[in-house]
């Protein structure tokens, strides 16, 4: 895997924990939403207007340079289309990173945690190292 995608999984990991040691329920972090206008505008978390891991992550100054972006389509938001290849991961990494559904906590996705989200990243760079 190159680099520059490891640095870019270990910057999105290294904000979940940030954002994890912050209340991050009353923040308004929550897997199932786009953004919002609740997190703190921080060095380490951005602008403070997301809300779900992706979002986070869209915020951090290495993805900005990288590219790497939400997109509005129509009156949503949604994933950058090569924002996978971009990271170094398969679709189907991708997709178990951001993916609400995939967490045993899916039937209450508030219950996923920042950092729950960041041991997926840091298992995946493990794998792919």
């Amino acid at each position: 895997m190159e680099v520059k995608a490891i640095n870019l999984l270990r910057d999105w990991a290294n904000a979940l924990r940030a954002l994890d040691k912050l209340d991050w329920e009353s923040r308004g972090f929550n897997m199932v939403l786009w953004c919002n206008e609740k997190l703190p505008e921080t060095p380490e978390l951005g602008c403070g207007t997301v809300c779900c891991a992706y979002g986070v992550a869209t915020t951090l100054p290495s993805w900005k340079e990288a590219g790497i972006k939400l997109e509005r389509k129509g009156s949503s938001w949604t994933f950058q289309e090569d924002a996978w290849e971009k990271l170094g991961l398969s679709v189907n990494d991708f997709h178990w990173i951001t993916n609400p559904e995939g967490y045993d906590e899916s039937n209450n996705p508030e219950k996923i945690s920042p950092s729950l989200v960041a041991e997926r990243i840091e298992e995946i760079m493990e794998d792919l190292q």
